[in-house]
């Protein structure tokens, strides 16, 4: 589960507690309504369609299926009735299909919009038309909603000055539970402990291929190392063959998905969380959040998103230049060789998350 779905589902699990909450999405069930939760109330889910990629061969995002899935919506908005709809970001075309049935059918609509990529529509299409096309819908469905929320104060400043009125924007960060992360009992089991972790897909935007290259340079400078990467993604097979290529098999291990209390194991018993995202498909790296309130301390990536903003340069962790493997292996080295600094950044991110809101404080926002 990613960020966004996981923001969405704690969301969902306490406005659920007075509310009915549906989840209109794609199918990855066979009914065509699917129950989700019974803890605190109400959680459904409904599937329009069939689950396909919204994804091209190319790892980019697809045009057909976001249309389709845009079209299919319509017919069922308009034959329900509901309070409030939060669209979240993707993909994009959806928005104006929502337009349609507020018109019709008087709902208050919300936009939750976790990025803003404007000029990086051409790069990431690699066509200079489509991607100024891209941009230019981007730009109209933020002028569509009610409201807008978003999920970091990058993207905030970005739809102020794109001319979106600052009464109409709401930024409501991501947050984690908490009390659910106190309660995790922390285990002595080896097979826990690291000197760092990765978690998150394995995707060329994570930049997982950097930090091996890192970790080659870093265990010049260290006697043992240890990093741990848990997650999925299409590049596993070639990542395990770079590492297997760079003679490190015995210092980078593949955990594969981990179900999330023992993930939370994985934050305690580490020593660094690395986020080594490339490029701004990373929008604010909820990881961080995880990574932080486990008392652990973050390297990041300057991107021109919500990922610098989360875990502060000097104050929570290091913030590293995108796709400079030199300075990310500098930064790894810096804190491994110094204890007294990983706590402290540690427990500034604990302090500085611990004043932040929950998912309880966002679903009253």
């Amino acid at each position: 589960m990613g960020g966004a779905e996981k923001r969405y589902w704690e969301l969902a699990k306490h406005l659920s507690k007075k509310h009915e909450i549906y989840f209109i999405t794609l199918k990855y069930w066979e009914n065509k309504t699917t129950y989700l939760d019974d803890t605190n109330g109400k959680i459904y889910a409904y599937g329009v369609d069939k689950a396909k990629t919204f994804y091209s061969k190319t790892g980019r995002r697809s045009l057909l299926p976001a249309l389709n899935f845009s079209l299919k919506i319509i017919p069922y908005l308009m034959k329900e009735r509901f309070d409030i709809i939060d669209a979240t970001y993707a993909p994009i075309l959806h928005v104006f299909s929502l337009k349609i049935v507020k018109y019709l059918r008087k709902y208050a609509f919300v936009y939750t919009v976790h990025e803003i990529w404007s000029e990086y529509w051409k790069k990431y299409l690699g066509n200079k038309v489509i991607g100024k096309m891209a941009e230019v819908f981007e730009d109209i469905a933020l002028r569509v909603p009610d409201k807008i929320i978003t999920v970091s104060k990058t993207v905030y400043n970005q739809c102020v000055k794109k001319g979106i009125p600052p009464s109409k924007v709401k930024l409501v960060p991501n947050g984690v539970d908490i009390n659910k992360i106190k309660n995790i009992r922390v285990s002595n089991n080896e097979k826990y402990s690291s000197d760092i972790i990765y978690v998150g897909r394995l995707v060329p935007y994570k930049g997982v291929q950097l930090l091996i290259n890192a970790i080659k340079f870093a265990v010049k400078h260290l006697k043992t190392l240890k990093l741990l990467i848990i997650g999925e993604g299409k590049l596993r097979g070639s990542l395990q063959k770079l590492v297997e290529d760079l003679k490190i098999e015995n210092k980078i291990y593949f955990l594969g998905r981990i179900k999330n209390n023992d993930m939370l194991a994985y934050y305690y018993a580490c020593d660094i969380f690395v986020l080594p995202s490339i490029a701004k498909t990373e929008a604010f790296g909820l990881v961080q959040l995880e990574a932080m309130a486990c008392g652990k301390p973050v390297i990041n990536t300057n991107l021109p998103t919500g990922v610098p903003y989360v875990s502060l340069d000097k104050i929570t962790g290091v913030t590293v230049p995108p796709k400079d493997g030199k300075a990310l292996a500098e930064a790894i080295n810096i804190l491994l060789n110094d204890e007294s600094l990983r706590k402290k950044y540690g427990e500034n991110g604990s302090c500085l998350l611990y004043t932040s809101p929950s998912p309880r404080d966002l679903s009253t926002s």
